[in-house]
């Protein structure tokens, strides 16, 4: 599927969080509600604290967020490792944190290339170019921060980090003309991991 078939950011979402595993692919994906957030502090595009079941983190979403989580594979003897998903999309933007959790005994030592193949798989899956990338810290762990400008208006900002063998990704995909750099910031801001 190419992103010329896609006419929304959740569709685009889709198809990016299924290369974006850092070289996984694609599996059906369960969607379920994660009913351990109350709901009542959200509005119509008024951003609110959400905090994950598990607790690894808070961020803050325009609208209350959709759950979703599978088993991907990781490589051709048939391993997989747990994904999660928080979406949310509004009518201009599409907002999401995707967790990765891999297996301890992979070996992630490679930090660089691990969040550069995050990039380079979004890059792929949606048939567009990198507009930017700039290594750097969330917190104490190696990040990547990028711009990807897609096909049909579309972009994607965001940023990567691996904490121990779980990488963080932090999404937002718009088109082009609706590109909100204050919204972006206070996503990206409002995002803490749990200590």
């Amino acid at each position: 599927m190419s992103i010329k078939t896609l006419h929304t950011p959740a569709k685009t979402l889709a198809v990016i969080l299924c290369v974006v595993a850092l070289g996984g692919g694609c599996a059906k994906q369960e969607v379920s509600p994660d009913t351990s957030t109350d709901t009542s502090g959200y509005s119509d595009y008024g951003w609110a604290k959400y905090s994950a079941a598990n607790g690894n983190f808070t961020a803050e979403f325009p609208i209350f967020p959709t759950y979703s989580q599978d088993a991907l594979p990781l490589n051709e003897e048939g391993d997989t490792f747990n994904y999660e998903a928080y979406s949310a999309e509004t009518a201009s933007a599409l907002y999401s944190v995707g967790v990765y959790y891999y297996p301890a005994e992979l070996d992630l030592s490679d930090v660089d290339a691990r969040l550069q193949g995050a990039v380079d798989g979004m890059v792929s899956s949606t048939g567009g170019s990198i507009v930017s990338t700039e290594y750097g810290y969330y917190d104490s762990y190696r990040s990547i921060s990028y711009t990807i400008g897609a096909t049909d208006g579309l972009e994607l900002r965001g940023l990567a980090a691996v904490v121990d063998h779980t990488v963080y990704q932090l999404l937002n995909v718009y088109a082009a003309a609706n590109y909100n750099e204050a919204d972006f910031q206070h996503f990206i801001e409002a995002f803490e991991l749990s200590k």
